[in-house]
């Protein structure tokens, strides 16, 4: 920790033109599959420093989240991908408001080898998970979804839920399923869940997306960040990120 702060103290004495050099330098990956402005990743930060070098933690520990949940999500997705990505990740957006709800506003460089995973249902998985209400609701869009939820809480019991909400789930032919149906449904995909691993990799699989480009579809879901370190540049130390002379340039690579 000591050689990061070192750094820290060095590189910020570093002139614009050297950031520059520097980020188009180490994080040439990055910037080669995002070739604007537009792809830019921003992250809250507890610093204060206009131009940073940090190491990415492989330990991190839950802020607002429950420990046991932490550690089940981290389990699920490291079957489904190989990464513990809710402890190895930088958790990023490319809303500004969203990021800077965190901390200080950073527009984030990954230096290096990275890979960015998101999901198109889930913007913040913290505020969207609920319980077996939730999870049932889901199924009247994605199984995948359910399966997220029953992977976390395997010992749910949905019958009761079921009779006390108006669901509105179909099967194939798209005829409404009654409640017994929906629960004979219910059982039959946690045990498919709970037995087949590979059907466990698929579904979450689709409800999370994995790229190496920032998908400028994405609005404000979190995207976790799997990398060994990155840069990060203070956004208040410079102007409007999206015309800035630093930033652009950064991204025109020129």
């Amino acid at each position: 920790m000591k050689l990061v702060k070192y750094l820290n103290e060095r590189i910020e004495e570093i002139s614009d033109e050297e950031i520059i050099k520097i980020v188009q330098r180490d994080c040439k990956r990055f910037l080669d599959n995002n070739p604007g402005t537009e792809y830019a990743l921003y992250s809250g930060r507890n610093k204060s420093n206009k131009f940073i070098k940090n190491y990415v933690r492989k330990d991190r520990e839950p802020l607002s989240m429950k420990k046991q949940i932490h550690d089940k999500l981290n389990n699920i997705f490291k079957e489904a991908y190989g990464v513990n990505l809710r402890s190895e990740s930088v958790f990023c957006s490319r809303d500004i408001d969203v990021a800077g709800g965190y901390g200080n506003l950073y527009m984030i460089f990954p230096i290096g080898e990275y890979q960015l995973y998101w999901s198109d249902i889930i913007n913040d998985l913290y505020m969207d998970l609920g319980w077996a209400d939730s999870a049932l609701f889901s199924l009247e869009r994605d199984e995948s979804y359910f399966t997220l939820y029953h992977l976390i809480d395997s010992n749910a019991d949905y019958k009761t839920t079921i009779n006390q909400l108006h669901l509105n789930i179909r099967n194939k032919k798209g005829e409404r399923l009654n409640n017994d149906e929906i629960l004979k449904y219910v059982e039959d995909l946690k045990e498919k869940i709970d037995k087949d691993k590979n059907f466990r990799k698929e579904q979450i699989r689709k409800l999370y997306n994995t790229s190496k480009k920032v998908d400028k579809k994405i609005d404000r879901a979190e995207i976790m960040l799997v990398c060994d370190e990155y840069y990060g540049l203070l956004v208040e130390d410079f102007d409007d990120p999206e015309n800035d002379y630093v930033f652009t340039k950064i991204f025109k690579g020129k």
